[in-house]
This record gives C-alpha cells, structure tokens and sequence, in this order.
C-alpha cells in the first residue's frame, strides 16, 4: 500500500488537481480509496464521476471497508432517482458521492448544485477524455463557477494515453489540468510492489496404496 500513500500525498501537495497515469499492475480502485480516506467532511463535498463499470465502484467501497473498517463516509450514488431536495442534501453534506455525468450536468446548469461548497470532482476515465466529451464539458462549467476547487483525473490504461498525436497534453488541456503525475513499472516503489508477487511453495502429498485404485 505504499506506492498508494505515496501517490495520495503528492495529489494532495497540489491544490489544483491533476492528471494521474497509472502502470499496470498498480490497482486504480487502492489509489482512489486511499485518498478517499483522507477526505474531511470540513473540506466540502467531493463528487465521482460515476465509473461506466459497476466493478470499479464495488472495488473502491470493498477497499474503503477493508483499509478502514470503521469507516463511515462510503460514498453514495446520486442518480436521477432521487428527488431535488435529497440531491441538494448530499451536495450539501460534505461527504463523498458517485453522480452520473447527466445529473451532474443538469444540477450544475439548473443551479441546483451550489457549485461553490464542493471542494473537488474525481474522473476515473482520462484514456476516453476529448475536447468534446461530456467529461470535458463538466469540467468547463465546473471550472467557470467554482476556481478553487480541484478535479483529479486518473487512467490505469497507459497505452491509451499514448495513442495519437500527444493524448496526454491534450486531455490536461481540455480539463484545466496543469500537472501530470506518472507512476511508471520502473519507479522504485512501483518495481517493488510489483515484482513482489505471492511466493510459489512446492509440495510432495503422500498417496495412500488404495488411492491409484480409485482412480482407475
């Protein structure tokens, strides 16, 4: 869990935000759940893009659990289910929650998310961020009424970040991004984590004489 404290503590040095690439064999939903931990209802409510796999999020809350079982900030699911005056309660609750990318374009055009008391927007899709997605279009007019609050975009899928002509710098621009954080297979901390797999232990199993019988 080290590379992932590690990770959390450089994020939260800058105020702004960021882009965050992540190696493979490094687990999106540890880093997520690690910097989840450190957030205070005091800072203001943090939005999550919901994920478009149901996997991810189910990781994020497993490793929320499992890191800290005493903890009680599992984040929500605001959905276009639930009613305007619950909606503007969890906006207004300082906690974490998942919203889906309509809602949360809606509220924010409508007025009905006050843009001003949430402290940051978490993207878990960077590979699939362009100059015309809706993630883009969110941060644009999450950016225009709200300048403090940060917006942190992660990929685990490195060689989607690659693909075309400078992915990288092109998605930090359509998101006001200013910083890239790189977490490469050949970072020390990584290489260690990563090399360090489960140790393989060989055993000899006595085979009673009746046993070859049985199986014939």
């Amino acid at each position: 869990m080290r590379v992932y404290y590690l990770c959390s503590d450089e994020l939260l040095e800058d105020t702004n935000g960021g882009l965050v690439i992540l190696s493979s064999g490094l687990s999106l939903s540890k880093l997520i759940s690690s910097l989840l931990l450190l957030h205070s209802t005091s800072q203001g409510t943090l939005l999550i893009l919901s994920p478009s796999s149901a996997t991810l999020k189910s990781k994020i809350n497993f490793h929320l659990k499992t890191l800290n079982p005493q903890f009680y900030q599992v984040p929500v699911e605001i959905t276009a289910d639930l009613p305007v005056n619950h909606r503007h309660s969890l906006y207004s609750s300082g906690s974490v929650c998942f919203i889906t990318p309509r809602i949360l374009i809606v509220d924010l055009l409508t007025n009905k998310l006050p843009a001003s008391i949430i402290s940051g927007l978490i993207i878990l899709n960077a590979h699939s961020v362009s100059k015309t997605s809706t993630e883009a279009f969110i941060v644009r007019i999450f950016r225009s009424l709200n300048r403090s609050a940060f917006v942190r975009v992660f990929s685990d899928r490195p060689q989607a970040m690659v693909s075309g002509f400078a992915k990288a710098e092109r998605t930090m621009k359509c998101l006001h991004i200013r910083k890239l954080h790189l977490w490469p297979r050949f970072q020390v901390y990584v290489s260690h984590m990563v090399s360090s797999g489960s140790s393989l232990y060989d055993f000899d199993l006595f085979c009673p004489a009746f046993v070859p019988h049985i199986l014939n």
